[in-house]
Formats: C-alpha cells, sequence, structure tokens
C-alpha cells in the first residue's frame, strides 16, 4: 500500500505485516530500514487519535531519543483520510519480561544495573518534553540482549499533552501491577482511566512504575510488593516459573502499602526467590523506601529518573567478586546472594542459576547472552523473618521474671519514698488506707535510687519567621507598526532583530470587520516559522525558539477587505535570577508570553512553587527546568494558590522557572517555599518553629543519647492546621509515622545509642507557629 505524509511524503508499505495486533498492523517501508508504519484498523482511526499523534509531534522529542522511544514522526492518510503514523523501526530486541525467563542465559548483576540505568534515560526521554507514559508494563519496554539498550514502545498509548493547547490525551489503559495506590483508587466503583480525571496518570505514577521495574532487575524478577506465605511445612521444590495462589497479589499489596521487604507482617514473608534486600547499596535501598513507603502517601517523594540513574551509576563503579559458582556479587557482601538463593530451595535445582563474571567488552552497556528468571508476582513459599521460638520463649520468661521484681520492690519503695513527689513533701499509703504527710527528702532518695529528680529547665532555640525578600518585575516591552490595506493582493514587510532569545508574539487590532489578511513569518535563511492563513481582529501568532540578534520577516498579505490596522510585537522579557527572593510580582500581558527565571537553591530538599493574586478565570502554565534544560515538572492548569512542588532540588545546581500565559492576561504573585536548615537538637529540648507555605518541610536531627523510648511533644498549633510527622533513622526508612497530628498531640519512638534520626515536621493543612519539645 501507498501512504502520504503530512508533508507529502510518500510512504510505500511491505507486506505481510511485522507485527499484527486488535489496534492494527505495523508494516515496513520500502527503501528505509530506519522507520516503520503503524496502520490502525478502521474502527480505530479516530479524530481524536490523530490530533494524539499531532500533539506528540509538536512535542519536539530530540532526535537522539530514536533509539530510546518509537515516538512518531509523521502522520500518514490514505486518499486523504488518516490512517495511522510512521515510528523508528526496532531490531533484535525482546520485552523486559523476557529478561526474567529462561530464554537467556548469564546475565551478570552488572548488567542488569546497566538495563535499569538505560531505562531511566528511556525514561526521561519522554519526561524532559512534559509528557506521561501512563501503561509503562514490561510488553512495552524492549530490550536489546546484545547491548542492554531500552527503547520504549506502544508509544500512541501514553499521557499526552498538547504543548500548545494545552489538551489532555488519557492513557485509557493500564496494568494495575504497575500502578500506584493512588491511581488505582480512581479506578474503583467501576471507574477507570477513561473516566478518571485527566492528572490521575502523572509524573509520580510513572516514577512508581519505574521503581517497580529496577527492584525486578536488582531483585531477581522479584515484584518489590510480592510476598510469601510462612508456612514452612509446605516448602518443596520450587519452580520459578510457579506464581502464588494464596499469598496476597502485588496488585492488593500495592493498595494497602505492604511490601514484605520494607515492613513486617503476621504469617508473610518475602519470596524465596528473591535475595536479601539489604544486599543493595544503603542509597539504592533509601531511593526504594522513598519510592514505596514514603511514596505511598505522598507520590512526589518518589524518586525522579535521574536520582535512580546517579545512583545505578554509582552502584556500577563499585568493586564486584565472583563465588565458585561464577556468580557476579559486590565485593562488600560476606557470602554469595546468588548462592544463598539456590541453597533455600530444596532440592537444588538440575540447572542452578548461573551468573559469570563480567568481563568489560566493546558492548560494556550490556552481557553477550542474558540468563532470566521468570517474573513473578508472588510465590507461596518464602523465607520466614520470625525470630527462633525458644528464644523468643526465654526472653518472654526473663521479662516476666523482672516483672515481678520490680512489683516486690513497689510497695517497699513507696513506704521509703514516693517518686511522684512535689518539692519537699509527696503522699505515702499506710495500712489503715489513710493518707498522711510524710518528708520527703531528695538528696536522700537519688542516694538511694541513683535517679535525679532535680529540675532542668530545658534549652530552647526559637526559629525566625521566613523573611519575606520581594522583587517586582516591570511589564513587558512591544512595539506597535501601523499600517493601511489599500488594494488587493497588498504585501507590507516588516523585519524584527530581536534583543532575546525567547518567545515573542505578534497580534493585529483595530481591523474593520470583515477584513482579514494572511500572515507569514521567515527566519534568516527564508524558511516559515509561523503563519496564519486568516489573521484577523484580535488574533495572535506565536514565534517560539526566537534567537537574538537574528533578523526575522514578517509578510501581511490582503486576502479579504481594506482598512487601517495595527500590528503589535510583543517581546520577551529579560529573564530574572531569584534566588535570592521567595516573592516575585510579574504579570503575563500577551498571548504565549513566556516570563523566565533562575533559581539556585542553598540547600537540598522540597521547594514549593506557588501563584497567588491573579485575575478570575486567569490560567497559567509553570515549568520547572534543570540545569541542562530538561523540564523535572510541570503544571499546564495553574490557577489561584496553586502549588507545585519540587521534590528533591539539589543545592547549587541552576534551575529554570517558566510562567506562560495559558487562559486571559493577569498580574500574579509566585511565592517560592524554600528548604529550611536542619536545626540539630543535641542542645535543645524545646523548639519554637513554624509551618508557612505549602508543602513546607521542617526537620530536626536528634541524636539519641540512650537506647529506649524518646517522646515528642508537638503544642501550641493553630486551631485547624494539621501536619504530617515522620522520623527517619540514618537509612532514611521512617521508624515512625503519623499523617494527622494536630494540637498537644506527642508521639514516642524507640531509638538506638548514638544514632541520628530526622524528624520532620510536614504541612498539610493551613499554617502555624508550633512548639516542639522533647520529653
Amino acid at each position: 500500500m501507498i501512504y502520504a505524509g503530512m508533508n507529502g511524503t510518500i510512504y510505500n508499505t511491505i507486506d505481510p505485516p511485522i507485527g499484527k495486533g486488535g489496534e492494527g498492523s505495523v508494516y515496513k517501508i520500502q527503501g528505509n530500514n530506519q522507520l516503520v508504519i503503524k496502520v490502525y484498523a478502521p474502527n480505530n482511526r479516530t479524530e481524536t487519535r490523530r490530533r494524539k499523534l499531532l500533539a506528540m509531534i509538536k512535542s519536539r522529542i530530540p532526535a537522539n531519543t530514536s533509539q530510546q522511544v518509537t515516538w512518531p514522526v509523521d502522520i500518514v492518510f490514505e486518499n486523504g483520510s488518516f490512517v495511522g503514523y510512521v515510528m523508528p523501526a526496532l531490531s533484535n530486541t525482546e520485552n523486559l519480561n523476557t529478561i526474567y525467563s529462561d530464554k537467556y542465559k548469564n546475565l551478570t548483576l552488572l548488567d542488569r544495573i546497566v538495563i535499569a540505568m538505560n531505562l531511566c534515560s528511556s525514561i526521561y526521554a519522554v519526561h524532559s518534553v512534559g509528557q506521561k507514559i501512563g501503561d509503562l508494563n514490561p510488553n512495552n519496554i524492549c530490550v536489546n540482549p546484545r547491548k542492554g539498550t531500552v527503547t520504549l514502545v506502544d508509544t500512541d498509548s501514553y499521557h499526552i499533552t498538547d504543548p500548545v493547547t494545552s489538551t489532555v490525551y488519557r492513557c485509557e489503559v493500564g496494568r494495575p501491577e504497575y500502578l500506584p495506590a493512588e491511581v488505582q483508587n480512581h479506578m474503583r466503583n467501576g471507574s477507570n482511566l477513561r473516566t478518571a480525571p485527566p492528572d490521575t496518570i502523572n509524573e509520580y505514577s510513572d516514577r512508581f512504575a519505574l521503581a517497580v521495574h529496577i527492584f525486578a532487575l536488582l531483585m531477581n524478577g522479584c515484584h518489590p510488593f510480592a510476598c510469601a506465605v510462612n508456612n514452612k511445612a509446605n516448602i518443596q521444590h520450587l519452580s520459578f516459573s510457579v506464581q502464588s495462589v494464596t499469598a496476597p497479589q502485588p496488585i492488593d499489596n500495592i493498595c494497602n502499602g505492604f511490601s514484605p521487604f520494607f515492613m513486617n507482617k503476621p504469617n508473610y514473608t518475602t519470596p524465596v526467590y528473591a535475595p536479601d534486600f539489604d544486599y543493595l547499596p544503603a542509597d539504592i535501598r533509601a531511593l526504594f523506601i522513598r519510592a514505596f513507603v514514603d511514596g505511598h502517601n505522598y507520590p512526589s517523594k518518589r524518586p525522579d529518573e535521574t536520582e535512580w540513574h546517579d545512583a545505578l551509576e554509582k552502584m556500577s563503579r563499585q568493586k564486584f567478586s565472583s563465588c565458585s559458582c561464577s556468580h557476579l556479587f559486590p565485593s562488600y557482601l560476606r557470602s554469595c546472594p546468588w548462592c544463598d538463593i539456590n541453597n533455600r530451595i530444596q532440592p537444588r535445582p538440575t540447572s542452578p542459576m548461573s551468573y559469570p563474571v563480567y568481563r568489560p567488552s566493546s558492548a560494556v552497556q550490556s552481557a553477550a547472552a542474558i540468563q532470566q528468571k521468570t517474573y513473578q508476582p508472588a510465590c507461596n513459599y518464602g523465607r520466614t523473618y520470625v525470630h527462633n521460638g525458644a528464644k523468643s520463649r526465654k526472653r518472654l520468661g526473663i521479662f516476666l521474671i523482672m516483672i515481678a521484681v520490680l512489683l516486690s520492690l513497689f510497695p517497699i519503695l513507696m513506704e521509703m519514698t514516693d517518686p511522684w513527689g512535689k518539692e519537699d513533701t509527696a503522699y505515702a499509703t499506710y495500712y489503715d488506707d489513710q493518707p498522711k504527710m510524710v518528708e520527703f527528702d531528695q538528696e536522700e532518695y537519688y542516694r538511694l535510687t541513683g535517679i535525679d529528680l532535680s529540675y532542668h529547665e530545658p534549652n530552647t532555640v526559637e526559629v525566625p519567621h521566613i523573611e519575606q525578600y520581594e522583587y517586582e518585575s516591570a511589564p513587558a516591552s512591544s512595539w506597535d507598526l501601523n499600517g493601511t490595506i489599500k488594494e488587493s493582493d497588498q504585501t507590507d514587510t516588516y523585519y524584527l532583530t530581536p534583543e532575546l532569545d525567547g518567545t515573542y508574539n505578534i497580534n493585529i487590532s483595530e481591523v474593520l470587520h470583515g477584513t482579514y489578511m494572511s500572515v507569514n513569518v521567515y527566519n534568516h535563511l527564508g524558511e516559515v516559522i509561523a503563519s496564519d492563513s486568516y489573521f484577523e481582529n484580535g488574533n495572535n501568532l506565536e514565534l517560539a525558539n526566537i534567537k537574538s540578534g537574528e533578523q526575522y520577516k514578517i509578510e501581511l498579505s490582503q486576502k479579504c477587505g481594506y482598512g487601517d490596522y495595527v500590528l503589535t510585537v510583543n517581546c520577551q522579557k529579560e529573564p530574572i535570577d531569584i534566588t535570592q527572593y521567595n516573592l516575585i510580582k510579574d504579570s503575563v500581558e500577551f498571548a504565549y508570553q513566556n516570563n523566565i527565571y533562575y533559581f539556585t537553591p542553598d540547600l537540598e530538599g522540597i521547594y514549593t512553587f506557588t501563584v497567588s493574586d491573579m485575575n478570575f478565570g486567569a490560567h497559567l502554565t509553570i515549568s520547572v527546568f534543570d540545569r541542562l534544560g530538561y523540564p523535572i515538572n510541570q503544571d499546564s492548569y495553574y490557577q489561584e494558590f496553586d502549588s507545585l512542588e519540587i521534590s528533591t532540588m539539589k543545592a547549587g545546581e541552576l534551575y529554570t522557572i517558566v510562567v506562560s500565559q495559558n487562559c486571559n492576561y493577569t498580574p500574579y504573585k509566585l511565592s517560592i517555599g524554600k528548604q529550611k536548615e536542619p536545626i540539630k537538637m543535641d542542645d535543645y529540648a524545646v523548639i519554637l518553629d513554624s509551618i508557612e507555605y505549602n508543602g513546607q518541610i521542617n526537620k530536626y536531627l536528634f541524636t539519641a543519647c540512650e537506647t529506649g523510648e524518646v517522646k515528642v511533644k508537638l503544642t501550641d498549633v493553630n486551631y485547624n492546621s494539621h501536619f504530617e510527622v515522620q522520623v527517619l533513622d540514618k537509612y532514611m526508612k521512617p521508624v515512625y509515622s503519623e499523617t494527622h497530628f494536630e494540637e498537644s498531640e506527642s508521639f514516642v519512638f524507640n531509638a538506638q545509642k548514638g544514632e541520628t534520626y530526622e524528624i520532620q515536621i510536614i504541612q498539610t493543612s493551613y499554617y502555624s507557629d508550633y512548639t516542639l519539645t522533647i520529653c
């Protein structure tokens, strides 16, 4: 068949198709082995699908990512009707599930690390143009077994936002094993991804799926929410392809936030085919905890692709050892985790897993061949974490004896003195049950018991409120050009030499009703960069990616009617470094306007950007880009008092914040919630602090002097203000968490002597001063 592209390119396909499914068929193209065509079945050739593909093409994904993402490069038509699209061709690839099967052998740990890194890069390519994936299941992830490269496929099912109109084209399908709890909650009571709110699929849901795949790659194909029944009596030979029929499936565990790798639950443990979680480096473990534990209630805490890539790259540079079975494993381990797995499975499989020593080659991205295990969502049998019963009974007996001794000494102690005495007197109980006043000698009590009851005023520190440093930006500049249309086919020519890079806008006004023109804008090479064949009163035309110092030509040609007109050129504003400010007063005054701000955080942490004082009905788009120019977060429907949270901004890194006109024109205030310096509590027992912006997190570092319970109290909180409280250990693993903390509540966590804990107070509702006390 012969098909035509959007710009007249002719594609001649080769029969038969190389792939066929319910949506359509994929064909090779004669004379072009770099591209293929997907032709939809007749019932799938909808206008919505065509517009979605057009929005993807407009997203301008970098050309060098064609081997990372099969992104549409053209839309094809047959006899003028839409039929499909053109995308990069693939060869010598398998879907990610095959990595865990027995089709290949000799997959090393280092190979799997590299595959995980390449998966991060592929997902980053999609997120870098502001788009989301949604259905990130293994069948949509292809791996080249020889090179370890990763390519994302079936991209036409992605969750796409038109970069010009902000129209959202939903991802309508998704496998629940790779969707986080907040997405699955939207799919209850008959709802699905087709009817859920448009922002149900977002960058945070993609981060969840990415973390699941990285976990499986590093943990022998195990899903992070798979578990096994703790039933030793049923342990028998286990095939790697046998799935659980009794243990809770990952979907239920995802919704409930339970994973046996991060928390304990009676009768459940980790699958037997999974290595010990502790074999992973501490920074990798911490990222998994953020992804699956912290991220269960707070999706923004999930690590992004760059964090994973950096941690995996660091892991790939560590030293590796090999055991007698040629398994490859980190050198800091005392034993081989893969041998440990084989030893746990009885009897030993006839063909034990083989992971040979890694030997560098020219194709360093991956191993020459891969042995893979079946990806098992769950397993019936597993290693138990329950303590030995005899030891537990012995400990219980010792504990009961200690309680009995204390109870027997208590009446004697009460006769000597009362530990709850006040000042120099106390109450004591005698046999006649009549309370009598007795003298209390505090020094004698301390000598007998070793307990110091003297009161010490706790050290107190008052944290100052966040100071407001305000910047007010000047309005954008513009040029007005006056003209008159006097004759048919008249063409007026203007030249523009911009002073700044960025986005410009031209609009026409004061034109008589019924009069319209065509407009073409040319760059210095004579190429058309923007056009409108029906340019009339009030119309706007975007000039994107304009370069300073280059000359642009604007041609207005008469099409219908005559009369005067005013052609206005609205100019890009000078970018502003707002590092030292936390309140920006600015405005959008013309269509497509982009206001650009540079920001360099002083501290690593969570930052929020909140807009206020906007006109009713006005909407903005706000985007945050990293130092390489890739977007790390975006809100395309930013309105009054919306907040955009950046989960982790790195200290000293340059970020670019772009506020773009979306709907109507408006002044606005942009408030920046900056991470405060963590406070060491070694010298303080009472801290006076405050929550002053959405999403704020105040951090306190507490080093335990003794092993035991630590009580923390929160007081002086405003009515209706609620906080979340978290305590993290040195591995950033939660040891205490409460999502609804309010006035005069307290909590207790167990601490180990000499260990440092991070106490976090997180804003959830309103703002307030508060007092944090270590009791």
